[in-house]
C-alpha cells in the first residue's frame, strides 16, 4: 500500500494547514509525484533532517516574491534593458567584429604568408590582434552599437 496521499491530506495527517502543504510543494517540487500526491513519512523525514521547515519554506517564498517586486520596480522605473534592444545590439556587434575581422584578414594576408619564423608570426598576429580589438572597439564606441547610448534609451553608468 501507497504511503502517498493527496496534499490536503497531507495536511490534516500533519495538523497543517493544506496551502502550508502547497509553499512546501513549490520550494520543493520533488515531493510531488507524478499523479500529485505526496508522501507524509518524505515530509517527516525533510522536516527531521533539517533540509526542509516550513519557516525556511515560506523565507524562500518571501524571497522569491522581494526578488520578483524588485524586478518588476525596476521594469516600471525603466532601469532594465528590453530583450529586443540587447538582441540588436549584439547581433551589431557581431556584425562589426566579423566585417573587421575579414577587413584585416584581407589586409594582412600578403603580409602574414611572407613570415617564416615562427617568434616572427606569433609577434605579428598579437599585433594583428591588438588591431582588431582597437578598431572594433573604435566602431562600436562611434555609435555602430547603440548610437553610444544603451539600448531603450538610458544610460547607465
Amino acid at each position: 500500500m501507497s504511503d502517498r496521499v493527496s496534499r490536503a491530506e497531507a495536511a490534516r495527517t500533519l495538523g497543517v494547514s493544506p496551502s502550508t502543504i502547497t509553499r512546501l510543494v513549490q520550494a520543493n517540487p520533488e515531493l510531488l509525484d507524478k499523479t500529485g500526491e505526496v508522501s507524509v513519512a518524505e515530509i517527516i523525514e525533510l522536516r527531521r533532517s533539517g533540509q526542509l521547515t516550513v519557516r525556511s519554506a515560506r523565507a524562500d517564498m518571501d524571497r522569491a516574491k522581494a526578488t520578483m517586486a524588485e524586478m518588476d520596480l525596476a521594469e516600471r522605473l525603466a532601469n532594465t534593458l528590453r530583450r529586443d534592444d540587447v538582441e540588436a545590439a549584439f547581433s551589431t556587434a557581431v556584425a562589426v567584429l566579423k566585417q573587421t575581422s575579414a577587413d584585416l584578414v584581407t589586409s594582412h594576408a600578403d603580409q602574414l604568408a611572407r613570415i617564416g619564423d615562427s617568434r616572427e608570426m606569433e609577434r605579428a598576429l598579437e599585433d594583428l590582434m591588438r588591431e582588431f580589438l582597437a578598431t572594433a572597439a573604435r566602431a562600436m564606441c562611434a555609435g555602430s552599437i547603440g548610437g553610444g547610448e544603451a539600448p531603450g534609451g538610458n544610460n547607465h553608468d
